[in-house]
């Protein structure tokens, strides 16, 4: 089931949202860097990953058959993963996203953020 989104802070009529059994399953495959499957048929294609100010991301996603463009909400960073990457910063070493392979982290202004999937794993003081 989706749902037309409504006045959701510049984001566009007409773009769907995916329910959340949907959202996990497709999250599961984005992390592993896999095809995903459309529920209109076909598989998507990424347009834009976009950072929240909470810390999570969102991703825009259009069906390669259907043209219809669906709205990918990526949980913000649990507390074991931005603790991963504090541990890692003070020791020195590359920040790599903890959900993808071989992904390394950027900053933008203060903070670490994936460019794969949006979300903020730390913020530098």
């Amino acid at each position: 089931m989706v749902n037309t989104s409504g006045s959701d802070g510049g984001v566009d009529e007409g773009i769907l949202k995916l329910s959340p059994s949907q959202t996990r399953r497709l999250l599961d495959s984005y992390y592993e860097n896999a095809r995903l499957p459309s529920p209109a048929g076909g598989f998507f294609q990424m347009l834009r990953v976009k950072s929240e100010e909470d810390g999570s991301g969102v991703a825009l996603l259009e069906c390669g058959s259907s043209s219809l463009r669906y709205l990918l909400k990526i949980p913000k960073a649990k507390r074991v993963e931005k603790k991963d990457i504090q541990t890692r910063m003070e020791r020195g070493e590359e920040l790599q996203c903890p959900r993808h392979l071989i992904q390394l982290l950027n900053r933008v202004g203060n903070r670490y953020v994936c460019r794969k999937c949006g979300v903020t794993y730390a913020v530098s003081k």
